[in-house]
């Protein structure tokens, strides 16, 4: 049964999800609802908050490639 490693607030479109390892080593982000649905542990309230992911319109990345890329005449 795969371990909680931590949650993250956000993570799953609008709600919390949880980064958990598996025996072998995979690690895999599930929705909290189905951590807690499937019984996983430690329980999801000892699980440590990672702050939401970074959400934006525009990624860094693309903002620099649209910067540096000559436009099309």
């Amino acid at each position: 049964m795969a371990t909680g490693i931590r949650r993250i607030k956000n993570g799953w479109g609008d709600q919390d999800s949880v980064l958990v390892r598996y025996p072998r080593g995979a690690e895999m982000e599930m929705p909290s609802s189905q951590y807690v649905a499937q019984g996983h542990h430690p329980p999801i309230t000892a699980l440590p908050v990672q702050p939401p992911p970074f959400q934006s319109e525009q990624s860094p990345r693309r903002a620099t490639l649209e910067l540096t890329s000559p436009k099309p005449t």
